[in-house]
């Protein structure tokens, strides 16, 4: 595999609204550039979907590194649904996963038991997004079948704690704050909510150019929006406490011939941007500057929104491919790792996701 290209976009210039100032307080308020603490693993964990081979067993404290993480195989497959698996979320303490898909169905894996937990119907409302509170008790989910609402899920008891309305589209992502209730949801409608799960809707971004995407610092400060602006790429940084007032900086990168840009994370020391899109391409920018640091090709991708993660060091971006292998590359040099091999049925791994706690990663499906 071809090591991936630097320098592929412009510099950003010229970014942001009248009054723009790299010195702006949210700025200050993110604090310096991290330069990222070794992932600490408490405790190694008995289930493990793609886990290090037993050669290499894992410690009980384990820092991830090129030689383990090319050492993960699948271990477990799961065939719970009828229909193909739409989003995924760990818990915040990663006992749980979360699944939801097209056959409108919930499945609560556990994590420490290797086995799935619990099936919850959606059949009335239908779920597409779904993202874990700060409770492995309860979650959030869109709708797709009544409304292009939003759903505030116990999975204890299966019931229904309140629903946010206000999206006239489907909704595209739903992002939780680190640090408290809120969360955000970007919609086709061209428009981004803030939601409170005590009080509803708090705020809305109205009359964007294209359904954008976003994404949450680890801070709960500032959020992140991507979208297509007079066919030409932006990423535009929100100060949480004031976001109607406009973005603070806005990163420029221009008309790009790769592929769409469909989806977006920012990493868990908050330092870089990871941005996907349906082609061949993965593009990692500076959170600070938005100056593009990579540019990564070589997994195979027929068109497909494919969703890429981080490992909770942040040094390394994962996504999947549609042909099931899982790419990885080293966020210090920009190198990539051999592509982990694909499970026994070799299905399309369109969606990725690492553990926050142990050394286990998941991918879904998707023909």
């Amino acid at each position: 595999m071809a090591r991936p290209d630097r320098g592929r976009f412009p510099t950003p210039g010229g970014g942001g609204p009248p009054g723009y100032n790299p010195n702006h307080a949210a700025f200050q308020q993110r604090g310096p550039r991290p330069t990222g603490m070794p992932y600490q693993q408490q405790g190694a964990s008995s289930y493990q979907l793609a886990v290090p081979s037993p050669r290499m067993a894992a410690p009980t404290t384990l820092v991830l590194n090129d030689a383990m993480l090319s050492t993960f195989r699948v271990c477990r497959t799961f065939q719970e649904n009828s229909g193909d698996v739409n989003h995924a979320d760990f818990s915040t303490q990663g006992e749980f996963l979360l699944t939801s898909a097209s056959d409108d169905s919930i499945v609560i894996y556990d994590c420490l038991k290797g086995s799935s937990n619990r099936v919850i119907n959606c059949k009335k409302y239908g779920v597409e997004n779904i993202i874990y509170t700060h409770s492995s008790n309860a979650a959030l989910h869109s709708s797709s079948r009544t409304d292009d609402s939003i759903r505030y899920l116990n999975l204890q008891e299966n019931k229904y704690l309140a629903t946010f309305q206000g999206h006239t589209k489907k909704i595209r992502h739903i992002c939780l704050s680190p640090v408290d209730d809120q969360f955000i949801s970007a919609s086709a409608d061209k428009t981004i909510r803030l939601w409170d799960h005590r009080v509803g809707c708090t705020g809305t971004l109205p009359n964007l150019d294209a359904a954008p995407s976003m994404a949450f610092d680890p801070e709960g400060l500032v959020f992140a929006v991507s979208c297509c602006v007079e066919r030409e790429q932006r990423i535009m940084l929100y100060d949480l406490r004031n976001f109607t007032d406009g973005p603070f900086a806005v990163f420029r990168y221009g008309e790009q011939q790769d592929g769409d840009w469909c989806g977006m994370k920012i990493s868990p020391n908050g330092r870089y941007l990871l941005v996907t899109t349906n082609g061949p391409t993965v593009y990692v920018m500076d959170s600070f500057t938005g100056e593009c640091l990579f540019t990564f090709r070589g997994h195979a991708n027929k068109g497909k929104e494919l969703e890429a993660s981080f490992t909770p060091d942040s040094n390394y971006a994962l996504i999947g491919s549609t042909n099931g292998q899982v790419h990885i590359w080293n966020l210090k040099n920009g190198a990539p790792l051999l592509p982990l091999p694909p499970g026994r049925a070799k299905d399309p791994a369109h969606l990725v996701k690492f553990s926050p706690t142990n050394a286990l990663m998941m991918t879904a499906g998707k023909q």
